[in-house]
C-alpha cells in the first residue's frame, strides 16, 4: 500500500512540476524578395507571430529591429522601383531613339534612396537581434500540463483571481537607444554638431517615452475597472521577474520603489507587434486559456492606429475589463 501511496505521489507532483529554464532562444531573420523578412527561432523557419511572441518576452531592442525592417521593405521597394525605371528608359532610348531622360532621372533617384536606406534598415534589424541574442535570459517556466489536458477554469475561482491580483503593464522605453544616445554623448572629441544632433534624439525618445507611459497610464485609469494596476518599464522587467525591489513608474512619470504588489497574483499586459498593440498573458507571458483574454482583434488596426492612436488603445483597455469584469460576464 505504501509503494501505491508512493506512485500516487510522486505522480502527483510530475503533474505540477515547474522547472525554470534558462536556455534563451536564438532568433534570425532573412530578407525575401521584395524586403520582406522570413523569420528563425532557434534555426527554425516560424510564423511572424510565433517570432515576435518569442522576441516581446525578453527584448528592448523589439523597436529598433521593426524600424530596421520598415527601412529595409521601404528601400527594397525603392530600388526595384528605381531599377525597373532605368531599364524602361534604357530599352526606349534604344527602340525609341528617345532623348527624354526624365524617367531615368526618377529612377537613379530612387536608386540612390533605396539602396543605402535597405543597406541601412537590415544593418539595424541586424544588431537588434544581435543584442537580444547575446543577452542574458530571462528565467521561463516550462510547465508540465495535466495529462488531461487543459481545462477552462471555473468561473467562481476566475472572479477571485481577477479581483485578487496585479495587472502589471510592461511600457516599452527603448532603453537600448537611450543608451545609445548616452554612450555616444560621452564620447571625447564628438564634434558640437554630433553632439546636438544626440542630445536631440535622445530627448525626442524620452518625450515620447513619457507621453505612451501617460496615455496608457491614464487610459487604464479611467476605463480599466480593477484596482492593482502597475506599470514598468520593459527595461527593468528582467530584474522585476529575477525577484528583485524594481518599484514601477508612478503619477510623475517616475520609478518608484515604494509602489509594490499586494497580491501573489500577477498578469501581465505587453505590447504586440507594435507598441500600441496590447497583449494580455499571465506571469510567464504565456497565453490564458478562457474566460481570461487574449487581444483584442481589430478591423483594419494600422490605420485605427494612426488615424486615432488614444482611441486604439482604448478599444483594447475596454475589450480586457469586459473580459475581466465579473459583472460583465454572461
Amino acid at each position: 500500500m505504501i509503494k501505491n501511496l508512493v506512485c500516487v505521489l510522486m505522480t502527483c507532483c510530475l503533474t505540477i512540476t515547474v522547472i525554470w529554464g534558462q536556455k534563451k532562444d536564438t532568433l534570425d531573420y532573412f530578407v525575401k524578395p521584395m524586403g520582406f523578412y522570413g523569420y528563425k527561432v532557434n534555426q527554425k523557419e516560424v510564423s511572424p507571430k510565433e517570432f515576435y511572441y518569442t522576441y516581446s518576452k525578453d527584448a528592448t531592442t523589439i523597436d529598433d529591429f521593426k524600424a530596421g525592417k520598415f527601412n529595409t521593405t521601404v528601400g527594397t521597394i525603392l530600388t526595384y522601383t528605381g531599377g525597373f525605371m532605368l531599364g524602361w528608359q534604357l530599352g526606349d532610348m534604344i527602340f525609341k531613339k528617345s532623348n527624354n531622360y526624365n524617367f531615368a532621372y526618377v529612377g537613379a533617384g530612387l536608386l540612390a534612396i533605396g539602396i543605402p536606406m535597405a543597406w541601412v534598415g537590415q544593418n539595424k534589424s541586424t544588431k537588434a537581434l544581435v543584442s537580444f541574442n547575446a543577452s542574458d535570459p530571462i528565467l521561463t517556466p516550462e510547465v508540465f500540463s495535466h495529462p488531461m489536458g487543459v481545462q477552462e477554469e471555473p468561473q467562481s475561482n476566475f472572479q477571485y483571481r481577477v479581483q485578487n491580483s496585479c495587472y502589471i503593464v510592461r511600457v516599452p522605453v527603448s532603453g537600448t537607444k537611450i543608451h545609445y544616445y548616452n554612450s555616444k554623448l560621452k564620447e571625447v572629441g564628438l564634434s558640437t554638431s554630433s553632439k546636438d544632433r544626440y542630445q536631440g534624439e535622445l530627448e525626442a525618445t524620452i518625450k515620447e517615452n513619457m507621453d505612451h507611459t501617460l496615455l496608457l497610464q491614464n487610459t487604464f485609469e479611467s476605463l480599466f475597472n480593477f484596482e492593482h494596476v502597475y506599470f514598468l518599464p520593459d527595461s527593468s522587467f528582467k530584474s522585476f521577474v529575477a525577484g528583485q525591489k524594481t518599484g514601477f513608474i508612478n503619477a510623475s512619470g517616475k520609478m518608484d520603489l515604494s509602489l509594490t504588489c499586494p497580491h501573489q497574483e500577477q498578469y501581465f499586459i505587453i505590447a504586440g507587434k507594435h507598441k500600441e498593440q496590447l497583449l494580455f498573458l499571465d506571469n510567464n507571458l504565456l497565453k490564458l486559456e478562457p474566460p481570461y483574454p487574449y487581444r483584442k482583434n481589430i478591423f483594419l488596426p494600422v490605420f485605427k492606429m494612426i488615424l486615432n492612436r488614444k482611441g486604439y488603445i482604448e478599444t483594447q483597455v475596454k475589450y480586457f475589463n469586459s473580459k475581466l469584469n465579473p459583472s460583465d460576464i454572461k
